[in-house]
């Protein structure tokens, strides 16, 4: 692998990387959650020069790289995709993985070699088949690296418990998946979208937001309750997002007490996604109740113990936005829909 981004050069590990590689690799800050470290001068050196040879075979199964910064050209991380083994080829077509020194962690440097891996393996990996999937596992303890996927595209698909062989004790990861039309998506719409304006917060909506909630048949697809929401939406403060006479994605807000308000439902039409509309209403939202002296928000969801992709993506949303899991209510939505209580400190 060889790409460029506007910081970042990725390129295929090279020996006299290893100085580098083996601070990264003897961090505990960075080996606490990786599979790796800590290890002598020669380990690393040896793992360098097994990763070549991988990288060097015919047909190629892997590319283990360096992520350089490229006004100094410094080596400041590792990042590697390839064929899954075994236990991940039922998820994903790609996996990857990477570690970042600390001394360049919270600068966005991790998301933008992600993103640049990301648009190298959709483009230009020589296969026998197209590549549809990538994903990436990470231990659920790791809020730094679900950050850094989500930022990237990628949407929380899974969860599970894997053993670690060397030391026989357990762990909770999350699994994070993007796929080739959400990618291309994504490439061809800008992240972010200026021609709409948020106004609020209104009462009596509910007959405004209902053409959104219709466009949403994988979020609101029971009829009863879609109506349910219609007529809440018309009791509670809403805010609107309107691209000049279309209201193409709403909010509304459901107060608890003086110190926490809801999230009740929240909407932006299908071919409106990803362009900033969910962020900008929810900013309106907290400013709304921080004038108030809100203490918390809290959104609730389809818990990650029900495989639906559609709401995978609303908890990748959330958690993007600062929410964070509180506790699985298993039987208020009834137990074939799980409720994940999601909160967020104001």
């Amino acid at each position: 692998m060889d790409a460029t981004s506007k910081r970042l050069h990725i390129r295929d590990l090279a020996e006299e990387d290893w100085p580098a590689l083996h601070m990264l690799r003897t961090d505990p800050d960075v080996y606490r959650y990786n599979h790796f470290g800590p290890e002598n001068v020669e380990a690393t050196r040896t793992w360098i020069r097994e990763t070549m040879v991988h990288n060097n075979l015919t047909p190629r199964r892997s590319h283990n790289c360096t992520i350089v910064l490229r006004a100094k050209k410094e080596v400041i991380g590792w990042i590697g995709f390839g064929l899954p083994g075994p236990e991940e080829a039922d998820h994903s077509d790609l996996t990857f993985g990477y570690a970042l020194l600390p001394a360049f962690w919270n600068r966005g440097y991790m998301t933008e070699a992600v993103q640049a891996m990301i648009n190298f393996a959709f483009t230009n990996v020589d296969s026998s088949a197209p590549v549809n999937s990538i994903s990436a596992t990470c231990d659920v303890r790791n809020i730094g690296s679900m950050r850094v996927m989500e930022k990237a595209g990628l949407c929380q698909v899974d969860r599970f418990v894997e053993l670690d062989d060397e030391t026989g004790e357990t762990a909770d990861y999350f699994r994070y998946r993007i796929l080739h039309g959400e990618w291309a998506n994504a490439t061809h719409k800008p992240a972010e979208s200026s021609d709409f304006v948020v106004q609020g917060p209104f009462h009596g909506q509910g007959g405004t937001c209902e053409p959104v909630l219709r466009d949403l048949p994988n979020w609101f697809g029971i009829e009863e309750a879609t109506k349910h929401y219609i007529q809440e939406i018309d009791t509670l403060p809403t805010f609107l997002a309107c691209q000049g006479d279309e209201v193409v994605g709403f909010l509304s807000l459901k107060s608890h007490n003086s110190h926490s308000a809801e999230v009740y439902v929240m909407g932006i039409k299908k071919d409106r996604h990803r362009r900033g509309i969910g962020k900008k209403l929810l900013h309106e939202a907290e400013a709304h109740l921080q004038a108030q002296e809100v203490e918390y928000l809290q959104a609730k969801t389809l818990s990650n113990s029900h495989p639906d992709e559609g709401y995978a993506k609303t908890r990748a949303f959330y958690q993007a936005v600062g929410f964070r899991p509180l506790e699985e209510l298993p039987t208020l939505w009834g137990e074939e829909n799980p409720c994940l209580l999601m909160i967020k400190r104001l």
